[in-house]
């Protein structure tokens, strides 16, 4: 199998994207598989020269990510799979590349369609599952099966994906939202049990979250707002989010998702 890291990205998103290069750059400067970045029209970022650009016309995620794909193809015909990165996840940690390289060179992922690459969020009791779901195949990585019923069967978090594959699930959607919520009950997803990425999103519905600006000045010293607005949560909705993070650590998706 030959891999590829594609950054799902747009000129809409270019001062998120910044933020995400610098972390790129700290965290994950060992990295050698080729880069392939998705915009329109903007050049690459000054410091992300390596980047291999994707420029299609502007649309909606949609199409545009099909149309990145397909070029992406174009340019190299014999890529088989892609590690997908959201230009809002700004990492925070070293990549563990030793255990990604091990994994793609040891030919084991051949035939997985999707393979998680953070550990799917569950509450603590579905978590016991997934620590006795370890499948035997992979020696050198634990791994288990998503649960079909799990919300975000089809997430975007960093992942692993057949190129084929994710051009169907994108074909299949509507928009991005709809993308993560479809199942298909032929093919299965799995999951790391430890992260190999480790970072958090910035932006909600394309405002920045509250935190953004304490967040990447910590991890990489660096944070401009630009012209994009930032949610507004009242004290009302901080302690709301607290309590439903809590609830979520030990119940999960239980009310929202009954099996």
């Amino acid at each position: 199998m030959k891999t590829a890291v594609f950054i799902m990205s747009c000129d809409k998103t270019r001062d998120v994207l910044l933020h995400f290069v610098e972390a790129f750059n700290k965290f994950w400067d060992n990295n050698r598989l080729p880069v392939y970045l998705g915009t329109n029209n903007e050049p690459t970022p000054l410091n992300f020269k390596n980047s291999i650009l994707l420029p299609v016309p502007k649309s909606n995620w949609k199409q545009e990510t099909l149309e990145q794909l397909s070029l992406l193809q174009q340019i190299d015909s014999t890529l088989t799979h892609v590690i997908i990165l959201l230009d809002d996840f700004i990492l925070n940690q070293n990549v563990e590349n030793d255990r990604l390289t091990n994994m793609l060179d040891s030919g084991q992922l051949r035939n997985i369609k999707y393979l998680r690459l953070k550990r799917l969020e569950e509450g603590i009791f579905k978590k016991i599952i997934q620590c006795i779901s370890i499948e035997s195949d992979f020696l050198n990585e634990k791994i288990f099966k998503i649960r079909k019923l799990h919300p975000y069967f089809t997430s975007l978090q960093i992942a692993i994906w057949d190129i084929n594959y994710l051009k169907s699930c994108i074909t299949n959607c509507n928009n991005i939202w709809a993308f993560e919520t479809q199942k298909n009950s032929q093919i299965e997803h799995y999951s790391v049990l430890h992260n190999i990425f480790h970072y958090q999103h910035i932006v909600e519905k394309g405002k920045w979250e509250s935190y953004a600006p304490m967040y990447c000045k910590k991890h990489i010293n660096f944070f401009n707002s630009g012209n994009r607005e930032f949610r507004s949560l009242n004290l009302f909705h901080k302690l709301k989010n607290r309590i439903k993070k809590i609830k979520f650590l030990i119940f999960g998706y239980w009310f929202t998702n009954f099996e």
